[in-house]
């Protein structure tokens, strides 16, 4: 009897957007699990799992090794070499989780497409119910638990990735209002949480799909094009912004915005230094002065004047800035391998989809992914790699042309192809 991974990638896409909200860290384990799944089914079958973009697979592969080369100048060299392994391993996942979508019909689509759909409106409900309640959902299991202004950070940046899928999903089988609605209450949800990062990559995405739907394939190329140009410019945008003083009480900017622009500055200065190379792998909370304290004034209602001064570290774990994390770490060479992977889904992208439509609902998921990382989370961390993985595989699968004909796994008895794994 034929066992589809339809139930598994179902599975995933309706359980990450909720878990992100209570336990975003479980979700390398999901990906993972699913991956296992994946490919003990494969196995079971005694088939091979279908390669959807080589290019994709080859400059991965190079970025990898790139990384794993790092150690051998890294000032941390332990380090690097464990997160390159780690990095690997999620990649590895992540290219099953990516490679099982190939060889699905249009049902099973529409069943994963039903799921991530149902677990976008879910994860709404809760985002709402939560900050109407004052979290009282969470005080039920935690009585204790005292609310942080970041507490569902990471929740509200995943569903805003999942957003996407989910509404292309609904576009699938013909409910766009329902889909329109979708985009709007996670709007709603995430301007009710605290995570800017969310909010941006909200913003982004819709500005986006508009742009490209009455631009068509010239304003995807456009976007396409400005996003690399980011990245390779990056250093240099930087070093027009502003760098506000520590001790400006007075400044407008948020101490979240002024803390990440003197943190992108610091990071900028430690680029110019080893502009070739990089520092290696994971080696930004390792840098030279990277854990100084510095006094810093940050607003607050508590204290008569306004403001109060307090200790914070110039670098605390990362630049929250994936191109200028790549510069600092990689060097120009990783600058360069980060613009080729955005080059390569691009090109996916406008091969894959098959009307403006769906080419305007994956641009979306393009910007709001790459606005959010350029503001936040670490381009390494587990969690944030694995859910970029999850949300691109159910977009693939969700994506693929409706008369597309699956791409027929090959059994090892009788050959593989040039794009089989």
């Amino acid at each position: 009897m034929k066992v589809s991974t339809t139930p598994i990638l179902a599975a995933t896409g309706m359980i990450t957007p909720v878990a992100a909200i209570y336990l975003p860290a479980s979700i390398a384990a999901i990906g993972t699990l699913a991956a296992i799944g994946v490919v003990a089914i494969a196995l079971a079958q005694r088939r091979w799992l279908a390669l959807p973009s080589v290019p994709l697979i080859l400059v991965l592969v190079a970025l990898f090794v790139w990384s794993l080369l790092s150690a051998l100048w890294s000032i941390r060299p332990e380090e690097s070499l464990t997160r390159a392994i780690q990095v690997f391993a999620i990649g590895i996942a992540g290219t099953v989780l990516l490679c099982s979508t190939e060889v699905l019909d249009q049902n099973d689509r529409r069943w994963i497409g039903r799921a991530v759909a149902f677990g976008v409106m879910v994860a709404i409900s809760i985002c709402l119910a939560e900050r109407a309640s004052d979290f009282a959902l969470r005080r039920l299991v935690e009585p204790y638990w005292i609310p942080r202004p970041d507490s569902y950070n990471r929740g509200a940046t995943v569903l805003s990735l999942f957003m996407w899928p989910a509404a292309l999903g609904l576009y699938r089988i013909r409910q766009p209002a329902v889909a329109t609605g979708l985009l709007a209450a996670v709007g709603v949800a995430v301007f009710g949480l605290e995570s800017a990062s969310a909010k941006l990559g909200w913003l982004v995405g819709l500005g986006t799909m508009a742009f490209v739907y009455f631009t068509r394939r010239a304003g995807f190329r456009t976007i396409a094009v400005v996003t690399c140009a980011f990245i390779f410019l990056a250093p240099l945008i930087v070093r027009v912004m502003p760098n506000p003083d520590p001790l400006d009480f007075t400044r407008r900017l948020s101490s979240s915005a002024a803390h990440r622009l003197v943190m992108w500055h610091f990071t900028v200065d430690r680029i110019s230094e080893r502009p070739w190379l990089g520092w290696g792998l994971d080696s930004a909370r390792n840098l030279p002065n990277a854990r100084q304290e510095i006094l810093w004034s940050k607003a607050t209602e508590l204290s008569p004047d306004g403001h109060q001064l307090v200790m914070v570290t110039l670098m605390p774990l990362h630049p929250h800035n994936m191109p200028l994390q790549l510069w600092l770490e990689l060097g120009l060479a990783g600058a360069i391998l980060g613009a080729g992977v955005v080059l390569v889904i691009a090109r996916w992208i406008e091969r894959r989809a098959s009307n403006r439509t769906d080419r305007a609902i994956l641009s979306g998921l393009f910007a709001a992914s790459i606005s959010m990382a350029s503001i936040s989370y670490g381009a390494w961390q587990s969690w944030w790699l694995m859910a970029l993985w999850i949300v691109a595989s159910i977009s693939a699968t969700l994506g693929k042309t409706p008369t597309e004909s699956p791409v027929p796994p090959v059994s090892p008895a009788h050959g593989t192809g040039p794009d089989t794994l």
